[in-house]
């Protein structure tokens, strides 16, 4: 492969903002900051909302909620302890926990299960169902989650089966934490951000910006409690970069770690493979993304190209991906594709006053010249106007058709409902 050289490489500011533009200025992503590293540099850009005093309102020193990339910092732990003798991969996770994890046909659930999404652990623990939904983890204590394994069966065999599990890696982590015998939060400061000066990075418990949802609406922080190694990691564009960069290091301190976390562990087919927590793709990508209810992330390195990015958002968005996945294809010298957006329109006054009232099990309300659809149980979801009788949702795939007296709802492209107006 052809790499530009990172004089060119640093110059993608123009056909990458030409890439973001069009997704700030429809307000789909408040701040944006992506970083690129190449021959052993960094270079930021930033995007988006502005400060009173004209700077923008993220930068390389911004504290952002990062999810579910805290993940691959939880395989770089398990990849250390490995190193230092403390476990192993084939290990049963339940001889470092002390207690007795579900098995399948008396097959144990291995530190290795747990670190490839393999365990057969569904996503979050039985009967979650967080008291309040805009912090759903704030109650989610190692207690909960030990009663809540309490004759849990496996649908698969651990090893056979890749199922995305943040339970699987809250208790990934809490063994790492009992082998060392220290609090997870202190094994990350000791063992990865200490050593990579990584001073802005800590477990719930930095100064980040504000986080915003899909619709631009101000969002709370998130508490992760034991759910914390799945993702309750806060960083900086700055701190990511070095994390990244010692991924590129072969002579860094965390090289064998790094080796052995990075490496192919459990096939994926055609989605490539998975190493401890790292994703990768067949083309040697190696990635994570994340997501909370206010913020977006995308760390991704190639190796083989020593070059990596960094891409944080503001906002609960998959678009910073696209975005990221941009910048690492504009950093090699390919061209990526224009990234796909709906826009939105403004519409009469008139005739979006015509327009709430109720539809079957839905409410359509409006509010300060915004519609907002309410189902049951359901939080509000704001609609925005693609043509004067046609609305969609950025908090989900749905698309929404005023007909006379009928609302024609749709998911995921197929028609699913049709309602008749009740008054």
């Amino acid at each position: 492969m052809l790499l530009l050289s990172f004089a060119l490489a640093a110059d993608i500011r123009e056909p990458l903002t030409d890439l973001v533009s069009p997704i700030v200025d429809e307000g789909l992503v408040g701040a944006l900051v992506v970083a690129v590293i190449a021959d052993g540099e960094v270079r930021y850009l930033s995007f988006g909302r502005m400060a009173l005093d004209g700077t923008r309102v993220a930068d390389k020193n911004s504290g952002f909620e990062i999810g579910s990339v805290s993940k691959v910092f939880t395989g770089l732990l398990l990849a250390e302890a490995v190193r230092r003798g403390e476990v192993q991969l084939s290990d049963p996770a339940s001889k470092h926990l002390g207690i007795e994890l579900p098995t399948w046909q008396g097959v144990p659930i291995t530190l290795l299960d747990l670190a490839t999404h393999t365990s057969g652990l569904p996503r979050l623990q039985p009967q979650f169902d967080p008291p309040d939904p805009s912090d759903p983890y704030a109650t989610a204590t190692w207690d909960t989650i030990e009663s809540s394994l309490t004759g849990l069966e496996l649908d698969d065999k651990p090893g056979d089966t890749y199922l995305y599990s943040n339970l699987g890696v809250a208790i990934l982590g809490e063994a790492l934490s009992r082998a060392a015998g220290q609090p997870f939060a202190q094994l990350v400061e000791q063992r990865i951000t200490g050593p990579l000066r990584m001073e802005s990075t800590t477990v719930d418990a930095s100064e980040i910006i504000e986080g915003h949802d899909p619709d631009g609406l101000a969002v709370a922080p998130w508490t992760l409690q034991s759910y914390a190694p799945a993702g309750g990691i806060h960083s900086t564009p700055r701190d990511l970069a070095r994390f990244v960069a010692a991924h590129l290091n072969p002579s860094s301190e965390l090289a064998p770690s790094v080796d052995l976390a990075t490496r192919k562990h459990r096939p994926l087919g055609a989605h490539g493979s998975i190493g401890l927590l790292w994703h990768r793709t067949a083309n040697g990508v190696v990635w994570h993304n994340g997501q909370t209810g206010g913020f977006h992330s995308l760390i991704a390195f190639k190796p083989d190209a020593q070059v990596g990015i960094i891409a944080l958002g503001d906002t609960a968005t998959d678009l910073v991906d696209q975005v990221g996945f941009a910048a690492l294809q504009l950093v090699v010298g390919q061209q990526p594709e224009p990234i796909p957006i709906t826009r939105s329109i403004s519409i009469d006054p008139e005739v979006l006053a015509s327009y709430p009232g109720k539809y079957g099990p839905a409410s359509i309300e409006q509010i300060d010249g915004v519609l907002w659809l309410q189902l049951p149980d359901q939080p509000k979801h704001r609609l925005w106007a693609e043509t004067e009788s046609s609305f969609f949702l950025r908090t989900a795939p749905v698309k929404l058709r005023f007909e006379g007296k009928k609302l024609l709802f749709d998911q995921d492209g197929v028609a699913h409902q049709e309602w008749r107006r009740r008054r």
